[in-house]
């Protein structure tokens, strides 16, 4: 299989297209060939893997993901914070309408709308839904985040970051009732 190949099986998992011939084909390759891709994917489409993983695969796949997702989004979120704080920067302009390329694909945020934080919370609320103490307590935090925190509340966009009807258009979203 060749990578651009790989690349859309993914996104067909993505957007909901083929699924069952996609998520199998998708597991069965990286499965097989896990040392092959993780030397010729970009660290952006590494992250999709991980990503895809979160969203199709066994729970404990899921949430072993996640932390590959989490950590490498942090990373993201310094490096963006860096351009900004970098001496005479003139980047402030350009993040708050565009992404700026950092490195092995991999754009920066932007800053007035970027869709990760989204899609982040949506995966760690459906990965806290068999912990029901847990997901109340992250629902806690969020809320409090909410209400102190400015770093989400940049713009109109951000205003529903973690509203559920945020979600219920995505095409993967899945209604779990664990």
């Amino acid at each position: 299989m060749t990578a651009d190949e790989l690349k859309q099986l993914i996104k067909n998992l993505r957007r909901g297209d083929d699924m069952e011939e996609s998520r199998l084909r998708f597991f069965n390759e990286i499965n097989t060939n896990t040392a092959a891709w993780c030397s010729n994917l970009s660290l952006r489409w590494l992250i999709s893997v991980a990503d895809t993983y979160i969203d199709h695969g066994t729970p404990i796949e899921a949430r072993n993901a996640i932390i590959i997702s989490v950590y490498f989004n942090i990373i993201k979120i310094a490096d963006t914070a860096r351009l900004l704080t970098t001496p005479n920067c003139d980047m402030l302009p350009r993040l708050l309408e565009d992404v700026v390329f950092m490195y092995d694909e991999v754009n920066s945020l932007r800053i007035t709308q970027d869709d990760m934080p989204n899609n982040l919370f949506f995966r760690i609320d459906e990965l806290l839904k068999v912990t029901p103490p847990l997901q109340l307590l992250f629902e806690e935090v969020k809320k409090r985040l909410d209400q102190h925190s400015q770093t989400l509340k940049i713009t109109e966009y951000n205003k529903d970051f973690y509203k559920k009807e945020f979600f219920a258009n995505r095409r993967n979203f899945k209604q779990t009732t664990k």
